[in-house]
């Protein structure tokens, strides 16, 4: 089942995953993230960070644990080494980092991959495709409702 979206003239668009922090953090431990995403997605989709995550991650880079700060860092690194995308997405008054890219993957028909319970429950409110790492499989999976292309 390819993961695609009809574009203008009926053509096939390849899907939009938009990388959450925790999921770019994943990278560190040896997990093939971006691999097993494509796996499930049938095809390569296009990748976009938010500035919002390169923002959390720089954070997380100068103040988190010791192995948080390795992990942020070796994930901003996998950014650029493989040019990721990434995006400016702000947030409106009274939002979180959660609900700007909520919000963002709504309003664009985009696909979350994220590890964050709390997210993926709001996604799934939302009607947002999300995706996420099932650690007893060692893999990424898709969560809610897939749409029928």
């Amino acid at each position: 089942m390819e993961a695609h979206r009809m574009g203008s003239g009926g053509r096939l668009r390849k899907p939009v995953v938009v990388l959450d922090t925790n999921m770019l953090m994943l990278l560190h431990s040896g997990v093939d993230v971006l691999g097993t995403l494509e796996e499930a997605l049938e095809t390569k989709p296009r990748y976009l960070v938010p500035s919002l995550v390169v923002e959390e991650l720089e954070k997380i880079s100068e103040k988190g644990t010791p192995k948080e700060r390795r992990a942020a860092r070796f994930a901003l690194s996998v950014i650029q080494r493989l040019g990721l995308e990434v995006v400016n997405v702000d947030k409106l008054p009274g939002e979180g980092v959660d609900d700007a890219i909520a919000r963002f993957a709504r309003e664009n028909g985009y696909i979350v991959a994220t590890s964050d319970r709390e997210l993926r429950r709001k996604l799934r409110r939302m009607g947002v495709l999300d995706a996420y790492y099932r650690e007893s499989e060692r893999r990424v999976e898709l969560g809610g409702d897939m749409p029928v292309f």
